[in-house]
């Protein structure tokens, strides 16, 4: 857990009312663990570092992922693993994160430094568990159809035909 991961923010969310509803689970570890978890808000609970079957049975039991990431992290897999069991994720729109997070129809991108719009998405899919279910399963889908190997291989040569020279006899 570090400062660019955004976890400070969902902290203070989570120290208003409206929010205490629902749990907040955060797992992790990093320099922000030691500063936080005396201050933690009722209703969060800091699990630490999971990984494995552990970490998957944390992912299947909540109703969304949630990266308020704070930099433009290229490629995370927080996405991937929230589709594979059918979860939507609120996340920011940074970095690599539109191009696997698709507002409104697997997830919501929400910018990282308006704590106001992240209550709204927050509450909405506690609210709304079939809307949170649609989404997560439109993850899922979308993780079947644009993630596999089969699909990043054709990707990736394609890149690679249009980057690297051809050979003189294919021009």
């Amino acid at each position: 857990m570090v400062e660019t991961k955004g976890v400070r923010m969902l902290v203070e969310l989570w120290r208003r009312p409206e929010m205490t509803r629902y749990p907040l689970i955060m797992a992790g570890q990093g320099p922000l663990v030691d500063a936080l978890r005396p201050i933690l808000p009722p209703g969060v609970r800091w699990i630490g570092h999971v990984e494995g079957a552990e970490k998957r049975r944390w992912v299947q039991g909540c109703r969304a992922v949630l990266f308020p990431n704070l930099w433009a992290e290229p490629l995370s897999t927080v996405a991937y693993e929230a589709y594979q069991d059918c979860k939507p994720i609120l996340a920011s729109p940074l970095g690599g994160m539109p191009e696997i997070v698709l507002d409104g129809i697997t997830g919501r991108l929400v910018d990282p430094h308006q704590p106001g719009r992240w209550q709204e998405a927050i509450l909405d899919l506690g609210a709304n568990p079939d809307a949170a279910s649609r989404l997560g399963h439109t993850g899922r889908a979308w993780l079947e159809r644009e993630a596999t190997a089969d699909v990043w291989r054709q990707r990736f040569g394609d890149i690679a035909c249009r980057v690297l020279p051809q050979p003189m006899d294919q021009r």
